[in-house]
């Protein structure tokens, strides 16, 4: 009888610890929360299988002056939007040529679905909440020793300006098809190239860019085509933009009801 005491003491001593060491994760994960990606709810802003040549004119293109390999050679074919030309300029906000958008002066908060294919060493981008030439945000990716290596890099332009946010040694894969995600939603910019292999994000603690267009931007890079452009708004439902949905328990109120249940468990109060 003394043996299967004790025995039971030990057991309900082990459960103890393992119920004190899952209050304490959750505890450290209250603390400390994981960034979690916006609902998006479908609403596409635009989409482009660029088919079409006809789908050129509702970009505009914008060349940075003096540049060499200058103009650029934007055009449709074989069913991708293609940048043919080596245009280059070494100046930190247009190190080449955008291709912007027309539409798109009000968009907020939207993510960005793609697929682009690099040629060549050199450096692609692209351009989040585009207002002008002075004032937007930028992701550029390079590979050439001549461009400081290989990186991936978010950058703001405001009053032309350049404040860099982020930037990791890490690129695209040369010569292959990439898939890259933008998610953009107030102050912060998630960006996941190839599957989510490469993840990096940008948080503007300044004066954030509201709203604006978007756009490609292409240096030192001949013949980079893009393809399944698709550009998506980002909304929450029922609770007017707080990235809460209505009506649903948030993360934290769940995590209190499963610690008040295993505190029920073991008889504490």
């Amino acid at each position: 009888m003394k043996k299967f005491t004790a025995i039971i003491i030990s057991l309900v001593i082990i459960l103890v610890f393992l119920v004190l060491g899952f209050l304490s994760l959750c505890w450290i994960s209250r603390i400390y929360p994981q960034a979690q990606e916006p609902k998006v709810v479908p609403g596409q802003l635009y989409s482009a299988d660029f088919a079409s040549k006809k789908e050129l004119k509702k970009w505009e293109t914008i060349d940075t002056g003096g540049a060499a390999a200058n103009p650029s050679k934007w055009e449709i074919s074989e069913g991708s939007l293609v940048q043919k030309s080596n245009i280059y300029k070494k100046d930190p906000i247009n190190a080449g040529s955008f291709l912007v958008l027309k539409q798109g002066e009000d968009w907020q908060n939207y993510q960005v679905n793609l697929k682009f294919k690099p040629t060549a060493e050199g450096g692609i981008g692209f351009l989040i909440r585009y207002q002008d030439g002075n004032n937007f945000y930028k992701i550029s990716l390079a590979y050439s020793k001549d461009l400081g290596g290989a990186y991936i890099r978010i950058d703001k332009v405001q009053d032309g300006k350049v404040n860099k946010l982020y930037q990791v040694k890490k690129t695209y894969k040369l010569g292959q098809e990439n898939k890259a995600k933008i998610i953009i939603k107030d102050n912060r910019i998630n960006f996941y190239l190839n599957s989510d292999k490469v993840t990096i994000y940008g948080i503007d603690k300044g004066q954030a860019i509201e709203k604006g267009r978007f756009g490609f931007l292409v240096f030192d890079m001949p013949n980079v085509s893009f393809d399944n452009l698709e550009i998506l708004e980002l909304t929450t439902e029922g609770a007017g933009g707080s990235g809460q949905v209505s009506g649903a328990k948030t993360e934290e109120q769940k995590l209190d009801e499963e610690i008040d249940v295993l505190l029920e468990e073991i008889g504490v109060e």
